[in-house]
C-alpha cells in the first residue's frame, strides 16, 4: 500500500517551512508565520524529500541511459551531486532519510510493477550506493516465490546504525533488521506465515526500541492496523486498529512527542468535491484517534475545509496542517497540547 504521491509532494512545502522552526525555541502559535514561499518543481524529475536537518532536498532524476539520485542544497536548490543507482521503479514513497541526514534507504516499488525489491543505502558525502540485500534476483518478481525475497518499506535505527524492513518471501510476511554498515539480516517478528506483501509501507523505530508496522491487506485482514512490535523480541501489540469507515490506517509519520500521523489509503472514493483522503493524529501510548479536521471558523460557505497533508516540525509540539478550500488552500498550526489553531497563510488557486 502506498501513500499518495499528491500527498507527499503536499508535504514538501511545509517540510521546507518546519525546518526553519527546527532550531528554535517553542513559539506561540501567533508568533509563526511564512518568511518565504517558493514554488520548488522538479519536473519531470520527482522530489524525494527533505532531510532531518533541513539542509538537503532528495530528487529522483530518470534519464534515457542511466538514473540517479540528486543532492540538492534546499536554501538553495542548486544541485550538489548525484549517485546513480541501478533500477528504473524507485518507491519514492518508502526511502528515508537517516537521522543524521547523510544517508538515504530506498527500496524498489514492488508492489505497483511486480517487481524485485532490495534494500539500497545512498551514502550522500561518499557517492555511493550498496545493496544491502542483493538475492541476485532483478527485474520481474520470481515466478517461483521461494526463490525471491521482495524487501520493503525501510525505517531506521535512531542512532542510524542499522534498518529495519518487511520482507515478503514464499507466502510470508515477516519484520527484519540489517547493519547498514553490512552483515546478514535478522528477523524480528513474523507478521504472517501464510500471507505475502501485508506490510509496504508505514514503518518507524522509535527510540525505545519499538518498531511500529503498519499492517493494510488489500482484502480485510484479521491482523490490520498499527502494531508495536519489540526489536530486541517480545510480543507485539496492536495500538490502533482499522477503521469500519475508512478501513486500515497507514503511518506517515511519529512525532518526538508521541503522535502519529495516519492516513487512509483505502478509504472509500467518495463523490466530486467532497474531501479527499482522510489524514487523521493518533495517540501512540493510547490508541486514541483523531481525524484532523477544520474548525468552523476557517469555514468559508458551505464546504468545510479538508486536511490534504500535514506534518510534525522536529519538537513535535505542533502540527502544521494543508487544507483545501477547493478554490485555494489554507495553512494552519494547531498546538499539539491545547488544540488551539492559527492560520498561517491562505493561498488562492
Amino acid at each position: 500500500m502506498h501513500r499518495v504521491i499528491a500527498v507527499v509532494a503536499a508535504l514538501l512545502p511545509l517540510s521546507l517551512v518546519l525546518s526553519a522552526m527546527g532550531g528554535q525555541e517553542r513559539p506561540l502559535l501567533d508568533e509563526l508565520r511564512v518568511v518565504e514561499d517558493r514554488e520548488v518543481d522538479f519536473s519531470p524529475n520527482h522530489a524525494i524529500g527533505l532531510s532531518p536537518d533541513g539542509r538537503w532536498l532528495a530528487v529522483w532524476h530518470r534519464g534515457d541511459d542511466a538514473n540517479a539520485i540528486c543532492i540538492y542544497d534546499a536554501a538553495t536548490l542548486t544541485e550538489s551531486g548525484c549517485v546513480p543507482i541501478e533500477t528504473e521503479r524507485l518507491d519514492l514513497s518508502t526511502a528515508v532519510w537517516s537521522p543524521d541526514s547523510t544517508r538515504l534507504a530506498v527500496t524498489e516499488d514492488a508492489t505497483t510493477f511486480v517487481i524485485d525489491s532490495d534494500l539500497w543505502v545512498v551514502d550522500v558525502g561518499a557517492g555511493m550506493v550498496t545493496n544491502l540485500t542483493d538475492d541476485g534476483i532483478a527485474g520481474p518478481m520470481a515466478t517461483d516465490r521461494d526463490r525471491g525475497q521482495v524487501d520493503l518499506a525501510p525505517a531506521w535505527s535512531p542512532d542510524g546504525s542499522a534498518l529495519a524492513f518487511v520482507r515478503s518471501s514464499g507466502k510470508e510476511t515477516a519484520l527484519y533488521r540489517i547493519p547498514v554498515d553490512g552483515g546478514e539480516a535478522r528477523q524480528i517478528a513474523i507478521v504472517d506465515p501464510e500471507r505475502a506483501f501485508l506490510v509496504s509501507d508505514g514503518t518507524a523505530w522509535l527510540p525505545n526500541d519499538t518498531l511500529l508496522s503498519s499492517v493494510a491487506a488489500p482484502a480485510a485482514h484479521p491482523g490490520d492496523g498499527i502494531w508495536a512490535v519489540p526489536v530486541g523480541g517480545g510480543e507485539p501489540r496492536r495500538l490502533i486498529g482499522p477503521d469500519p469507515d475508512l478501513g486500515p490506517p497507514l503511518l506517515i509519520a511519529v512525532s518526538a512527542t508521541g503522535f502519529g500521523l495516519l492516513s487512509y489509503p483505502q478509504r472509500p472514493v467518495v463523490a466530486e468535491g467532497q474531501p479527499g483522503p482522510e489524514v487523521a493524529l493518533a495517540r501512540l501510548a493510547t490508541g486514541e484517534v483523531d481525524l484532523i479536521e477544520a474548525s468552523d471558523a476557517f469555514r468559508d460557505g458551505a464546504l468545510k475545509p479538508w486536511a490534504t497533508a500535514a506534518a510534525f516540525p522536529p519538537d513535535g509540539e505542533r502540527l502544521l496542517i494543508s487544507y483545501s478550500t477547493g478554490g485555494g488552500g489554507l495553512l494552519v498550526a494547531r498546538d499539539l497540547t491545547t488544540g488551539e489553531e492559527r492560520m498561517v497563510q491562505e493561498r488562492g488557486l
